[in-house]
């Protein structure tokens, strides 16, 4: 049986281990990052600065998603146990494999997976990022790849959940759920033979703990970070050499606070 408690408790140590190098090894990167950093190209050649802090709109962006998957995983995952069985068992196995392909798709999520592994490699904060449509390939070069190397536990994670063959095989109806045996059986180009419900569970479980559990962790060091920012200042220097002040400030939108970043374009 897969133990829910213990794949949170993973996910949340390599979280916070990939947080705390990146932090270090990159500070004034890490900055950019938590205050939401992007290049509006619209902005080009305009009396408007092309560098943005946005956190709060690039997350509700974002939210539906994030949402979705909560009500699922309180549906059908409050204790140990679900395992694909019963008159709806196969129906949310089709759901799960929808939420596990969308979400290894998700720009967001994926711009944040690649801009703390730069970060944790000593990077700087990539502003204009551009996740490339052949994620498979990007995901191994930029994440997992160099992270693995660093011996850092976020980057085994990724490896171990993340299996393109089921993106491929399940966005081109190229699969089919053999109850019986239990297992899925993809026929995509890269398909090796098809894959338990068990191992497919593992790895939706680990996906769906890892973008929940990365963006509490985010939003919970966007509080610190402004109320850092309240009682120091903090400048940046920006790709085209200009540099900014970052302030912050607190909002609320529907009974909860969001933090706003602000950048200051210095003389």
């Amino acid at each position: 049986m897969i133990h829910l408690a213990d794949i949170d408790l993973g996910v949340k140590k390599a979280i916070n281990e990939i947080i705390d190098v990146a932090s270090s090894s990159s500070p004034d990167g890490f900055v950019a990052y938590i205050a939401g950093g992007e290049y509006y190209k619209c902005f080009e050649n305009t009396k408007l600065l092309p560098y943005v802090l946005e956190g709060v709109l690039d997350f509700r962006k974002d939210l539906s998603r994030q949402e979705f998957y909560v009500h699922y995983m309180n549906m059908n995952y409050k204790t140990d146990g679900f395992a694909y069985e019963g008159e709806k068992g196969i129906d949310y196995l089709t759901v799960e494999l929808l939420i596990y392909v969308h979400l290894w798709q998700s720009n967001y999520f994926l711009k944040h997976l690649v801009r703390l592994a730069h970060l944790a490699c000593g990077k700087d904060y990539d502003w204009d990022l551009d996740v490339k449509e052949n994620i498979r390939n990007y995901l191994n070069e930029n994440v997992i790849d160099p992270l693995s190397e660093k011996g850092l536990m976020i980057g085994q994670l990724i490896k171990d959940c993340y299996y393109p063959v089921i993106r491929d095989s399940f966005a081109h109806g190229l699969y089919s759920i053999d109850k019986s045996s239990r297992v899925i059986d993809l026929y995509g180009r890269r398909a090796s033979g098809p894959i338990s419900f068990e191992e497919f569970q593992r790895k939706f479980l680990y996906s769906i703990f890892l973008s929940q559990n990365l963006f509490t962790s985010y939003r919970e060091n966007q509080k610190l970070m402004a109320g850092f920012l309240s009682e120091k200042d903090v400048s940046l220097f920006l790709p085209d050499g200009n540099r900014i002040k970052v302030e912050s400030e607190i909002k609320v939108f529907d009974n909860e606070e969001y933090y706003i970043f602000r950048p200051i374009l210095l003389p």
